[in-house]
């Protein structure tokens, strides 16, 4: 079977037979995707047109991203600590409460692929114009052979071939334990020293590191310091939810 034939068959079961339902609103999508275009549109791209590395928004944090209380330029946690210290600024997309927990929860533990297009359209607005590559934050060794996949690699890999968008795979994780599982310094002393740059690779002088969930900001400030040890000059960090 072809890869176009098997791509159209999808398309009609989508949306003739299967009749995927909105998330949200459960009305009929109009796509076959879990989000209606209202909903994606409304709830999602809406609220992060306009935001780029290019520019400051008054609204976000100058250093993590996260979204401001009030217009000041760092956020508490950016003025009290350094917790981003390898990390020169930080995009965050969305929060995560309400629905978007759940749609990360179904997309990330559930395995709801089909969220993976929405969220890679939602990275590729930042991306515009695609001139820094992007490198995806690795995932924990033997994760892809338990899941048989990993959602991060998923999203660079249709930013690489549907938006054009550099990916550079340079990044790789020696460490088994889940970041979930563990509490606020925890995460720290589990990922220190634990991601590296691969041998024989060099990495890009300016690049993005692309993740899905920022809690604490340690995995991020991880990789931003194997990348600059490596010689990166600017390491930026881009994740769709902040908690």
């Amino acid at each position: 079977m072809t890869t176009d034939f098997a791509g159209t068959l999808r398309n009609i079961c989508a949306k003739y037979i299967i009749r995927q339902t909105c998330l949200i609103c459960g009305s009929i999508t109009e796509t076959g995707t879990p989000l209606c275009f209202s909903c994606f549109e409304s709830g999602f791209l809406k609220k992060i047109r306009g935001l780029s590395f290019y520019n400051k928004d008054e609204n976000r944090c100058g250093k993590c991203g996260c979204l401001l209380a009030s217009p000041v330029a760092l956020c508490a946690n950016c003025r009290k600590t350094a917790f981003l210290s390898a990390v020169d600024r930080n995009l965050c997309l969305f929060p995560y409460f309400g629905e978007n927990r759940e749609l990360l929860t179904l997309w990330k533990i559930s395995g709801m692929r089909g969220l993976s297009q929405l969220f890679a359209r939602c990275m590729a607005e930042i991306f515009i114009p695609a001139d820094i590559p992007v490198v995806p934050v690795p995932p924990r060794p033997g994760k892809i052979r338990e899941k048989g996949w990993d959602q991060i690699e998923e999203i660079a890999g249709i930013l690489e071939s549907k938006y054009h968008i550099p990916v550079c795979r340079c990044l790789e994780r020696d460490t088994r334990i889940q970041q979930k599982q563990l509490g606020r310094l925890a995460r720290r002393i589990n990922i220190k020293g634990h991601i590296s740059v691969k041998k024989k690779i060099k990495p890009p002088e300016t690049v993005i590191v692309m993740d899905d969930l920022m809690t604490t900001g340690a995995t991020l400030d991880a990789c931003a310091s194997a990348l600059k040890e490596a010689g990166c000059a600017n390491v930026y960090g881009l994740t769709l939810f902040f908690d």
